[in-house]
């Protein structure tokens, strides 16, 4: 019975003593592990620099309810100006054009690009005071490692890591330096 209790206290002291590990510690842990898996010889991996985690919101348009309503009626009007768009230049380059289906068509190119570029317009207006909830987060990464040549590089990669801090959801190469 006391080696549990004893068991129990060291095991408590022990857990409280450990520092809870940090946002941009853990997302370093997963993009080192990432690389470990991806690079063409991860034995090469050196860490160079991590920049600062950044925080991803959603946007007004794919966030707020109201902003996907505006978002598809936004894109129902492109569609449909797109359309009559294919169809004026079908009819002006028909070998028997008809004038008045062109300029109708060309009118409702015109009409539903305007009433598209008016709900772009009262999204990107409402968007300005939006702050939705954690999309994900951001980090770049520096660091060197062989290519599958065997050329040393120093390599920038933009990472996108998930809300929950458990996995790599996009990579971006940026560019590479040869050393």
């Amino acid at each position: 019975m006391k080696k549990s209790i004893s068991i129990i206290i060291i095991t408590s002291v022990l857990v409280a003593c450990e520092h809870p590990i940090s946002r941009q510690q853990k997302a370093e842990h997963l993009v080192k592990a990432y690389l470990k898996s991806a690079l063409n010889d991860p034995g090469s991996y050196e860490s160079v620099s991590f920049d600062t985690l950044s925080i991803s919101y959603e946007d007004y348009a794919s966030g707020d309810p109201i902003g996907r309503k505006l978002d598809k009626i936004a894109a129902s009007f492109t569609d449909t100006s797109s359309k009559y768009k294919k169809l004026s230049e079908s009819e002006f380059y028909s070998a028997h054009m008809d004038f008045k289906k062109y300029r109708k068509y060309q009118k409702l190119d015109a009409l539903y690009a305007n009433k598209s570029d008016s709900v772009e317009s009262i999204i990107k207006n409402k968007a300005k005071d939006y702050k939705g909830k954690i999309d994900g987060y951001a980090i770049k990464h520096t660091y060197r490692a062989k290519n599958g040549f065997g050329a040393l590089t120093l390599s920038y990669t933009d990472f996108w890591i998930d809300s929950s801090l458990t996995k790599i959801i996009n990579v971006q190469d940026g560019y590479v330096r040869q050393h």
